[in-house]
């Protein structure tokens, strides 16, 4: 039932059966660990010695055969906590690796919610104002709005700036933006409307594929500094031909 959870913070198949087996079952020998859990009583020494040396479970010592018994199932997030500490420890130093090598040129996807989170979280590390033209809806759905606002709260202590230019069907949304400063926009002509926005800051170009269905959302990731400055150049062009608010 939960082995698969188990695996996932980085018990191996044995182990997880096993450790799943003596939480259900309570205090078993090897035998009856084997028995219980499918596992061949050879396969289930080794994994026993491991979950031992982690302290998942421990041996129950007898003058006949010893038995095994679980460790709280507390022990498991003290593992995943162990980790997160270590990664902690170097992740700085691996943070300034990855930005030694700055990409040039580059293509990838993001998908979801999620990737709409890591394209905020990208904006957020380039530092740079955003540039948005077209449909922005993906950044009013309910499911975001506390991570929106967060993104926002930081964008303005970085000193990021927006300027967008909508499709018209955002104009009963825009109101939730109305009262953030940084942020200017404009409409696009009444007909112009689709579920399609470019995204443009720093050396980055994020053309956006909304969706009904939040897994389908697609987001279309160019790195390349050129080819960013010429959507820019666009935006600029956009921008003095659409009214003005209130226009």
């Amino acid at each position: 039932m939960y082995s698969q959870i188990f695996q996932e913070i980085g018990l191996t198949p044995n182990e997880a059966k096993i450790y799943e087996t003596l939480l259900n079952e309570g205090e078993l020998n090897v035998s009856s660990v084997s028995l219980s859990s499918g596992i061949h009583r050879r396969n289930v020494y080794d994994a026993i010695d491991r979950l031992v040396e982690k302290g998942l479970i421990f041996p129950v010592l007898s003058k006949g055969e010893n038995t095994y018994k679980a460790a709280s199932p507390s022990k498991l997030l003290e593992i995943v906590r162990a980790k997160e500490n270590k990664l902690a420890v170097i992740l700085p130093a691996l943070e300034e690796q990855y930005n030694k090598n700055p990409r040039k040129q580059e293509v990838f996807v993001y998908r979801g919610l999620e990737g709409v989170k890591n394209y905020l979280k990208d904006i957020l590390k380039t530092g740079a104002d955003l540039y948005t033209i077209g449909s922005a809806g993906f950044l009013f759905n309910e499911k975001l709005k506390g991570f929106v606002e967060s993104f926002r709260l930081e964008k303005q202590t970085l000193g990021i700036k927006e300027k967008h230019i909508f499709t018209n069907s955002l104009k009963n949304k825009i109101s939730e933006v109305e009262k953030n400063s940084s942020l200017d926009y404009r409409f696009l002509p009444e007909k112009r409307a689709n579920d399609i926005s470019v995204n443009i800051f720093g050396d980055h170009i994020v053309s956006v594929v909304e969706s009904e269905n939040d897994n389908d959302l697609t987001l279309y990731i160019t790195i390349d500094a050129n080819l960013a400055q010429g959507y820019r150049q666009i935006f600029d062009t956009l921008w003095e031909v659409c009214p003005k608010r209130g226009t």
